[in-house]
This record gives structure tokens, sequence and C-alpha cells, in this order.
């Protein structure tokens, strides 16, 4: 797996700001992960989730990963006495759509 060179980042982040990648790629697993960063690893390196909290004012000379796993563990739920769910307690992976919970 080789990095796509030169990608706008702009689309992935939340403020849009013209900024470029030197090197980009998205992993989907833990095996992607590491030979990504193995490949990179003279780099700096960026892991780019959701793009939510992130504010790019210039270019990135180095290896940026977008984190595109899909991990989702929910755990037991409690129950009234009704049979009502009360609550879930949910971990996931960063950059996860939180619109996919029930």
């Amino acid at each position: 797996m080789k990095p796509e060179e030169n990608i706008a980042l702009a689309p992935l982040t939340i403020f849009g700001v013209k900024s470029t990648a030197r090197f980009y790629s998205a992993f989907r697993n833990e095996e992607e992960m590491a030979e990504l960063i193995h490949w990179g690893e003279r780099y700096p390196l960026w892991i780019l989730g959701g793009g939510t909290n992130l504010l790019l004012t210039r270019d990135v000379e180095g290896l940026v990963l977008k984190n595109e796993t899909v991990i989702m563990y929910m755990y037991g739920q409690e129950r009234a006495k009704t049979g009502t769910s009360l609550c879930y307690t949910v971990s996931v992976a960063i950059g996860q759509a939180w619109r996919i919970f029930p």
C-alpha cells in the first residue's frame, strides 16, 4: 500500500481551508495502518479522524493518514423494570459517524 502524493485536505476538514498533504492515504484496519506507518517512517506523521477539530493553515510536509476504521462496541444495556432501555455504553474509533447509533 503506497500513499498518494499532493492530495488536497480541505474536503477532509470542517473548515475547508486550502492545504495539501505531501503524502496521504486512508486506512481501514490495523494492518493497513502499520504498513503505511512503516512506509512513511522517515516523514512526519499526522493522523486525521473526522476533521471536525482540525484547522490547517498551511501544507503538510509529511504523511497524513485518515482513520476510516469502523469499530463500534455496544456494551450491555440497562433496563428498567418495565423493559425500557435506559442507557448504552458505547466505544467507537475516532472519526466514527455518530448518526449510525440507534
